[in-house]
């Protein structure tokens, strides 16, 4: 390359918004544009020579030595205007014998994309906030109806058992769509605390067995009028060592799809059972069965499969009960999977490793 095209070459990185630099084997800048001085706020002549961990940029240099691809890793640096956020990727340049002589990488500015985090996580804490408070007072006078309405049932005369009858059934209703909205409430809590690493999981030694009979009492009586199979193994006691109230989150998150999006007529299957030092928990319906694409979305955040007609009354959702099955279950050391076709149905399934001392 000449000089011209050198200066040419120079003159576009140095017309990009985008920080590009290069570092040497120790980590110390050898070439910096124009973009990335402004960004750190420094004059190029005081960034060249100087490592990236002098300018508090983390760059993992050993770890890139062996790296065949692109790193890519998000930063917060110190700029005039204050606290920026980056993300910046980093790729290793080699000889002819494969040796690593150098690093080049480009700085992104991702500012906007945090804020529009930010407002996001705002707005969960906002709209959990806000609404539970209601929710417990609907609930708690809809329990007290109920009660003085149980009462009136006891009464002789005739018509209050019709009155009773009717008033009854409506409350239930009301009590029911009271919880469906509660654990919409908990799921938007649940994100905002993901995404701002506060998600709390507190595992134990359990029974899974125990969670697993629970949970279907609970949603048996919640949907008397489906059929709700159980399929546990022989073994009465499945240690697993892990958070009882978030597995039967999760049990309730794929229940409530499968009775969501099934006819009431078809049976929904929950099935226990071990595989070697694991225990599959699986729930089965014969509903409308997903594609394979939409099976490589299922488990996104705020994914609606789309056409996808409620059948039970309840509401559609807000998207997050998969995904947040999947977190609760993999930071329990377990793993998540279905195995669907379309129009044939869907499996959902979730594995626990068993405490050493359980009978396969």
């Amino acid at each position: 390359m000449d000089i011209s095209q050198q200066h040419t070459f120079e003159d576009l990185l140095n017309a990009t918004r985008e920080g590009i630099f290069q570092l040497d084997t120790q980590g110390y800048f050898s070439y910096v544009n124009r973009a990335f001085s402004h960004i750190v706020g420094l004059p190029i002549h005081d960034i060249i020579g100087h490592s990236g961990e002098e300018l508090f940029i983390p760059i993992p240099l050993q770890a890139m030595e062996h790296a065949a691809s692109a790193h890519s890793m998000e930063v917060s640096i110190n700029t005039p205007n204050g606290t920026h956020h980056f993300e910046y990727t980093l790729s290793p340049i080699y000889t002819n014998d494969g040796t690593v002589k150098a690093f080049v990488g480009v700085l992104h500015d991702i500012e906007k994309r945090k804020q529009s985090e930010q407002q996001l996580n705002s707005f969960f804490n906002l709209a959990s906030h806000e609404l539970r408070t209601p929710l417990a007072a609907i609930k708690g006078n809809v329990q007290l109806a109920l009660r003085q309405v149980r009462r009136l049932r006891k009464l002789d005369a005739p018509e209050s058992d019709v009155f009773a009858n009717k008033i009854e059934g409506m409350l239930t209703h009301a009590e029911r769509q009271i919880e469906v909205e509660a654990r919409m409430v908990g799921d938007m809590l649940d994100v905002s605390r993901i995404q701002n690493n506060r998600l709390e999981i507190y595992p134990h030694p359990c029974n899974l067995v125990e969670v697993v009979n629970s949970t279907i009492e609970n949603e048996r009586q919640a949907n008397a009028t489906r059929n709700i199979h159980l399929m546990l193994p022989q073994q009465e006691t499945l240690t697993v060592d892990a958070d009882a109230e978030r597995i039967e989150q999760v049990l309730g998150n794929y229940l409530s799809n499968a009775l969501k999006y099934a006819s009431p007529e078809l049976p929904i299957t929950l099935s226990v059972e071990t595989i070697e030092q694991q225990v599959r928990v699986s729930v089965q319906d014969e509903g409308p069965g997903l594609t394979s694409e939409e099976q490589q979305h299922v488990w996104d955040r705020f994914y609606q499969t789309p056409d996808r007609t409620v059948l039970n009354g309840q509401s559609t959702g807000l998207g997050l009960g998969l995904y947040l099955s999947k977190i609760l279950i993999e930071r329990q050391h377990g793993s998540v999977g279905v195995a669907s076709e379309k129009g044939n149905g869907s499996t959902f399934w979730f594995t626990l490793p068993l405490v050493h001392g359980n009978a396969i």
